[in-house]
């Protein structure tokens, strides 16, 4: 069974969902303190992962529009090399493009005045909701591995 954690790496706060097997349906789960180093952050969140067990991540790689990197981009590819090499699991990467306007469409449906929504920025509710839209394109771009077939066997 695999469990996936969905990141959207920023410099103040690391958004981070998570969905797991069979089913799939990621949920906006925690947001933890970044320092704006990808080395330090990375080890952060693999201290997270120490009582929330990960076996994939999938971080946003922030593009712009035209699919050109910008410029959060190389410090994102920086933070998936260390979580990759400090984890030893799959690091996967995808377009995050409009996720926090995904991320403030969620809030507004939800109700939530335009203070309510400062004040998700400020608590990291944002920053989860945004790594559930990452992952939850990861995962309808990337459907389970199908179990090998069955076959009766010749003597039945």
């Amino acid at each position: 069974m695999g469990r996936y954690a969905g990141i959207d790496y920023g410099s103040r706060r690391i958004g981070i969902a998570t969905a797991e097997d069979p089913v799939r349906i990621a949920f906006p789960t925690a947001a933890i303190p970044g320092v704006n180093d990808p080395g330090r952050d990375a080890r952060a969140l693999l201290r997270w992962c120490e009582n929330h067990p990960v076996d994939e991540f999938v971080v946003g790689l922030p593009v712009n529009m035209d699919g050109t990197p910008g410029p959060q981009a190389l410090r994102c590819e920086k933070f998936a090399e260390f979580l990759r090499r400090a984890s030893g699991r799959p690091v996967h990467m995808q377009d995050e493009r409009l996720t926090s306007f995904a991320a403030d469409d969620a809030l507004r449906s939800a109700g939530h005045t335009p203070a309510d929504r400062r004040a998700a920025r400020r608590s990291g509710q944002r920053d989860a909701l945004a790594a559930q839209v990452i992952l939850r394109e990861w995962l309808d771009r990337n459907p389970p591995h199908a179990p090998p077939p069955t076959f009766p066997s010749p003597t039945e």
